[in-house]
């Protein structure tokens, strides 16, 4: 028998209508172009049967909390459409964003406190499906110059029987061709209003996740988030932009960075209170550089950053 291959891998996601229902994701509608998959199949904790017995050697134990994890980047493009949900709408609204579609312009998500979203996600290899049902979790959102940015989604999802089945035949037309993050493709990147020669982006969600398994419930909740994120950029006149004098004061500053020039393949990031840290030294070319920590925090509630696609 020849052995299973970890090149022949298929992820498919769909939104559940009621959480832990299989929302039987199909692989014409629902696959989802992943990058660097990694599936933890059967996480969750034992316990041992303490039995007396007359001799020495271990106890046998029995497996509670069994849970699925599964991590994988997703390239960030759009739809090819504004006002067109992208292919990877589904992963948002699993992570606790929710989705405003304005028809022809642009499709936004904002993260939420109630009412969490959850997916079913399949994940196949080489004919051995794995089912996470009530999936939801987390992403870090990565953007550095020379490299093609990228969603890294972490998910929790309930377990269920692994079984043989053939992988699906997928349609994957919906995911566009992403353009590298360079000075004509990435025309934006500000803090505080001031255009900044920036080396790399990184934003994490840190949505918390915690597998609940209670009699009468057993479910994946994500209870809490604090949105950070660290900015790597070439050091300016003070004049100009202060990043000592900002973190100090511990003024809230806007963020913006978008990233493509094509309609329909566009996404902006976005944040309006960003506290800024305390600001680090490097150098690349013998050219000074900053890296500069910070927390995006909410103005009225649940705004603390925003994706549009458009």
């Amino acid at each position: 028998m020849a052995g299973k291959k970890w090149r022949l891998k298929a992820i498919l996601a769909k939104v559940e209508d009621t959480y832990g229902v299989d929302a039987e994701p199909a692989g014409a509608t629902d696959a989802i172009l992943s990058v660097n998959a990694e599936i933890r199949p059967m996480e969750g904790s034992s316990v041992e049967r303490a039995v007396d017995q007359p001799y020495k050697g271990a106890r046998p134990e029995i497996l509670v909390n069994t849970h699925v994890g599964l991590n994988y980047g997703v390239e960030i493009a759009g739809s090819g459409a504004a006002g067109t949900a992208p292919a990877w709408a589904a992963l948002m609204r699993a992570c606790g964003f929710a989705e405003t579609v304005t028809e022809a312009t642009d499709v936004q998500y904002d993260p939420v406190s109630t009412d969490e979203e959850s997916a079913t996600q399949y994940f196949q290899l080489d004919g051995v499906k794995h089912a996470l049902l009530g999936s939801r979790g987390s992403f870090d959102i990565n953007l550095a110059v020379g490299e093609l940015p990228l969603f890294n989604f972490q998910f929790l999802g309930l377990f269920q029987t692994v079984t043989d089945t053939a992988l699906p035949a997928v349609t994957l037309t919906g995911f566009k061709t992403p353009r590298p993050v360079t000075n004509a493709d990435t025309p934006t990147f500000q803090l505080n209003g001031v255009d900044l020669v920036m080396r790399s982006l990184r934003i994490n969600v840190n949505n918390q996740q915690a597998g609940r398994f209670l009699v009468n419930q057993e479910e994946i909740v994500t209870p809490d988030r604090a949105v950070t994120g660290t900015v790597v950029y070439e050091m300016p006149a003070l004049a100009t932009f202060n990043p000592f004098a900002l973190a100090e004061a511990r003024t809230l500053v806007a963020l913006s960075c978008v990233h493509g020039t094509t309609a329909g393949n566009i996404v902006e990031i976005s944040g309006a209170k960003v506290e800024l840290g305390r600001p680090t030294y490097s150098q690349q070319q013998g050219i000074t550089e900053v890296s500069q920590p910070f927390r995006m925090l909410p103005n009225t509630g649940d705004d603390e950053i925003a994706i549009i696609v458009k």
